[in-house]
């Protein structure tokens, strides 16, 4: 519709460009959108994905959607996945039904699964991991294969490994094992129901 040195790829059918700069949609990207922004990508093979504006960001899954920001990515087959916004933002490889909301350098790993960042600063979410949540806050992480567990928000808490593991938020938590919960500071919830305050 407008803009400079914007492309659209061979038998990407449907697929529209609405102005910027330098923004491209591969080939064969049926029913694809980037909005306007610049050096923003839609990759080969993507179908029915949106990237509404900002500065290089990339979608590369299926029907997934990412809202602007700078440099923040979706990854191949990533989808049913969206990103807000923010700058520097990652959802991995095939990792499906995930969610950031924005913030700076959040990371959802490949394989994980119907998982949440809401924001926050260089958050994570491993690998294999389903239905958990990073609300919010600063370097916390929830490594792989973490099965319904949240951490609220606060610095650096951790759940190493677990399923129901919650930390609703402080500083330097762990919550490890079944049904854990640690709040406070450096609290440690190790054995499985255990519930720490420190």
């Amino acid at each position: 519709a407008g803009g400079i040195q914007n492309s659209i790829g061979t038998n990407s059918a449907y697929a529209s460009i609405g102005g910027g700069a330098n923004n491209r949609i591969g080939n064969d990207a049926i029913w694809t959108v980037i909005s306007g922004g610049s050096l923003n990508q839609i990759n080969t093979g993507v179908i029915g994905s949106v990237v509404c504006g900002g500065f290089s960001n990339v979608n590369g899954a299926a029907y997934a959607f990412l809202g602007g920001g700078y440099c923040n990515t979706l990854g191949s087959s990533a989808n049913y996945s969206a990103v807000g916004g923010g700058l520097g933002n990652n959802v991995g490889d095939s990792a499906d039904h995930a969610f950031i909301g924005g913030g700076l350098q959040n990371t959802i790993a490949g394989n994980a699964h119907d998982v949440v960042i809401g924001g926050g600063i260089r958050n994570q979410i491993g690998s294999f991991s389903q239905a958990s949540a990073v609300v919010g806050g600063e370097e916390n992480v929830m490594s792989n294969s973490a099965y319904h567990c949240v951490i609220g928000g606060g610095y650096r808490n951790t759940i190493p490994f677990g399923w129901y593991a919650t930390i609703p938020g402080g500083l330097n938590n762990s919550a490890s094992g079944q049904g854990t919960f640690a709040a406070g500071r450096q609290a440690r919830a190790t054995n499985n129901g255990s519930f720490v305050w420190a």
